[in-house]
């Protein structure tokens, strides 16, 4: 299983998580099929204005994850991505903190924009 999160250093699994979807300096790739592994892929759209996460959305998509999990999503990416990623509420700070919590499933599903704009 493949899962990305945004995060805002490429610390490993200690990576600091992103609270913005958009904003993310980078995404964590994280692959739980045999034994874990974690690599990062900058997000070169964190610093535009304006549909960002339309952008940044299409990014995720190339990275061919079943799940996504966030702080929050505004609306465009959320629409974009809904029907192809199973999106989840982050809980934790870290990259550890936030697979253990999903592994255990502790966390909850993302229906609705939890953010204005991108």
């Amino acid at each position: 299983m493949r899962i990305v999160i945004p995060v805002e250093d490429t610390n490993g699994t200690d990576a600091k998580l992103s609270r913005h979807f958009g904003r993310a300096n980078f995404f964590a790739v994280v692959d739980l099929d045999g034994e874990t592994k974690i690599s990062f892929e900058r997000n070169v759209e964190h610093e535009e204005i304006g549909g960002r996460g339309r952008r940044v959305s299409q990014k995720i998509l190339d990275l061919k994850p079943e799940v996504l999990i966030v702080y929050q999503i505004g609306a465009g990416a959320l629409a974009k991505l809904k029907n192809r990623v199973k999106i989840y509420k982050a809980e934790g700070k870290s990259v550890r903190e936030v697979i253990s919590a999903f592994m255990a499933g502790k966390l909850q599903p993302i229906t609705e924009a939890e953010c204005e704009g991108d």
